[in-house]
């Protein structure tokens, strides 16, 4: 079994934003090391979108010393994840408090 070094996981919640979650991918993952984990939790039917749910589905599967919930349909800029990849954080964090759309 190959168990590979895992320090930072990200879990995408996802259901039918197919071109939300290429865009994503294209524009991220290459840019983080392979010490990073996407993790992609998916629902289907046709029940209301539980995105708690997925985040604790996800959460459960990662293999990360530290976990950040995304949105498939925010790409995060260079800035932004330098600090996703900054050893420093050890308390947590709300990285969407630096984005007017959740700044009431």
């Amino acid at each position: 079994m190959n168990t590979k070094h895992v320090d930072v996981s990200i879990v995408l919640p996802f259901r039918n934003r197919h071109q939300h979650l290429h865009q994503w991918m294209c524009a991220v993952r290459n840019k983080l090391p392979d010490t990073t984990e996407v993790i992609v939790v998916e629902q289907s039917g046709h029940r209301a979108f539980n995105r708690g749910l997925l985040l604790n589905v996800g959460f459960n599967v990662s293999k990360g010393a530290r976990v950040i919930f995304h949105d498939c349909d925010l790409v995060p800029d260079h800035e932004m994840l330098q600090s996703y990849l900054d050893p420093g954080w050890h308390v947590v964090t709300h990285f969407g408090c630096r984005f007017n759309r959740y700044n009431n």
